[in-house]
């Protein structure tokens, strides 16, 4: 289904979409081309009108011309649009569209992919749009008999319409009706039975009786039913009887355990794909998308290095992609229980998923690693937690992660809001250190205080100087201020326990938060800072974005547990640093507190 975008163009853009509608292409046509001459036109507004004069096209039957226009709308909105703009993902499926009306079904099925990788960016995961997306994938695997393909979309399509659309829908009928056909197209008869059984079942609760596709349904069933009782004839029981006597015996043969070994090692058993083939862009796709990411708990990492680095620390791996079988004598597997597949394809289609320009031909599915399920060999550890306040841009995330880990911090924690550190562009800004050091991501400032060691020295970091914090002057007679003060001496003195969830630290109707924006906190210098911290101490450096800053709860938490605050003093009106950077600062002035621990480190390597 070809959709509608740029809806709210107005004035004559809006008459020529008009003129679509009514079926007056021609004179469509006439208007966006001089609209499309205008001198004043805009990218924004040439994008629009390529698009329309693509539709044109489309609808008078003139595909290669369609297909120029919507590739030039393309290319402006890639220039002028975030790379997951709706609007691209719409063009990218009517460029589809009139690849598969052509014949060009590689075409069709890489614009529908990658119009569906931004619909996975954009939309939750049960809207409309997806299963649509979904769908015109599956109708050009289809038409390039690639059944089996067009099932796996078929399926995700109805796994969103079985959440949107009523149990006893047609529409629902319909979806069951596609998949039932599809199973009997891959000689899977018995589920395409069960398939073609709930469709009816949707038809005859929602049409009336003598509706023709009641009967449509039925002939469906009919007919698959038939094809089951062909295939039941030959008693499957009888042929396993049959092998039964060979089994002991070859349970001890030699030969037999070493081909069975073989068939065991996927790295002896590499199954080759097609271009079109998606078990590999379905997988990549799936583990780029932050949703479908953990909803899958699967990562994606590309390079020998990562990779290696990955399986080093113990990381689960379930599918590897080469495009070349050479490239697998360059990493070391000796640790892994060889349960995963192994997957060649072509350069090409590597290339399409790839994120570097210059890649190695390489790239595995692992399992999403946890902080206790990791080992990291001969890792040096010092007593302090860098944790990450609204630190949203994938390259200074991967380089803090990449810092804390060789200044040998104890552990890295990332705060609901900030970016997700398994996205593929944190981990390639990151370079391996990932796998170096423990994370833990997404966690909620309700359950902060319970991942800061007790009695650790909290450090609120600034990546920008500014003037000694002044505390703001109120009414003294203001009660809720009176109240605010009662309630913080008592959380000062209270024993923290393990709890579940501190509510306090919710933004959702709290009075109270707002106000630790004015709580003075100890405002000092890098260098007097750490003045005090022993190597026996533990400390806990919050940092914050460059653009959100600090925010209330990490001040809560850092008056609560009567933290500091610590700034790099800088000269020549340079007034901040990159977060990253500023980072790697302070860690580095926090390390001397502990030097006593890498001297020894280092005497130990030596």
């Amino acid at each position: 289904m070809r959709k509608e975008t740029y809806p709210r163009n107005k004035g004559w853009n809006r008459l020529g979409m008009l003129l679509i509608k009514v079926g007056q292409f021609n004179e469509a046509q006439d208007l966006y081309e001089i609209l499309l001459d205008k001198k004043r036109t805009t990218d924004v507004e040439k994008a629009s009108i390529y698009y329309q004069l693509g539709w044109v096209k489309d609808s008078k039957g003139e595909n290669n011309d369609a297909i120029s226009y919507y590739q030039q709308s393309i290319k402006i909105n890639q220039q002028i649009l975030s790379p997951t703009h709706v609007n691209l993902a719409d063009s990218y499926n009517n460029i589809g569209f009139v690849y598969s009306m052509v014949g060009d079904y590689p075409n069709a099925l890489l614009s529908h992919q990658r119009a569906l990788e931004i619909y996975l960016e954009t939309f939750p995961s049960k809207h409309s749009d997806l299963a649509t997306s979904y769908r015109n994938i599956a109708v050009v695997y289809a038409k390039m008999n690639d059944y089996s393909n067009a099932l796996l979309y078929y399926q995700e399509a109805l796994v969103i319409d079985e959440k949107n659309l009523p149990s006893n829908s047609s529409d629902l009928g319909d979806s069951y009706l596609n998949i039932g056909m599809f199973f009997s197209k891959t000689g899977e008869h018995s589920e395409a039975v069960r398939y073609c059984e709930k469709a009816l079942e949707r038809a005859e609760y929602s049409l009336q009786g003598n509706h023709r596709h009641i009967q449509v349904f039925r002939n469906a069933l009919k007919h698959e039913k038939k094809k089951c009782k062909i295939l039941s004839n030959e008693n499957l029981e009888a042929i396993y009887d049959r092998f039964d006597p060979l089994r002991e015996e070859m349970s001890k043969d030699p030969a037999f355990l070493d081909e069975l070994a073989t068939v065991k090692n996927p790295l002896q058993n590499i199954v080759q794909l097609n271009d079109n083939d998606i078990r590999f862009s379905n997988r990549v796709m799936k583990a780029k998308s932050r949703q479908e990411r953990y909803k899958k708990g699967y990562i994606l990492l590309e390079g020998k290095r990562l990779i290696g680095d990955a399986i080093q620390a113990g990381a689960d791996l379930l599918t590897i992609f080469v495009t070349d079988r050479k490239i697998l004598d360059t990493i070391d597997f000796s640790t892994t229980d060889l349960n995963f597949t192994v997957y060649q394809i072509s350069s090409n289609a590597f290339r399409t998923w790839s994120d570097v320009q210059t890649n190695q031909g390489v790239m595995a599915i692992f399992a999403m690693p946890r902080a206790d399920s990791c080992s990291f060999p001969q890792r040096i550890t010092l007593p302090i937690t860098v944790i990450c306040d609204n630190v949203r841009d994938p390259g200074n995330m991967g380089t803090i992660i990449r810092t804390c880990a060789a200044v040998g911090c104890d552990r890295l924690i990332s705060v609901k809001g900030c970016v997700d550190i398994w996205d593929p562009k944190v981990i390639r800004s990151g370079m391996g250190a990932h796998f170096r050091l423990p994370m833990i991501n997404d966690v909620g400032w309700e359950t902060m205080a319970n991942h800061v060691p007790e009695n650790s020295k909290v450090y609120l970091a600034d990546h920008k100087y500014s003037d000694e914090e002044k505390p703001t002057n109120h009414d003294i007679d203001d009660p809720s201020k009176k109240m605010f003060e009662e309630m913080l001496e008592k959380r000062k003195e209270m024993k923290r326990t393990n709890t579940a969830e501190d509510r306090s630290y919710s933004s959702l109707n709290n009075r109270f938060l707002p106000l630790y924006k004015n709580i003075p906190i100890d405002y000092l210098s890098l260098w007097k800072a750490f003045s005090d911290v022993k190597s026996t101490d533990h400390a806990t450096i919050i940092i914050g974005g460059e653009t959100e800053g600090i925010s209330l709860q990490a001040r809560k938490l850092t008056v609560e547990l009567s933290g500091k605050r610590v700034y790099i003093p800088l000269l020549n009106d340079v007034e901040s640093l990159n977060v990253s950077i500023a980072l790697s600062v302070i860690l580095m002035e926090l390390r001397k507190s502990y030097e006593d621990i890498v001297q020894k480190s280092f005497s130990i390597k030596e």
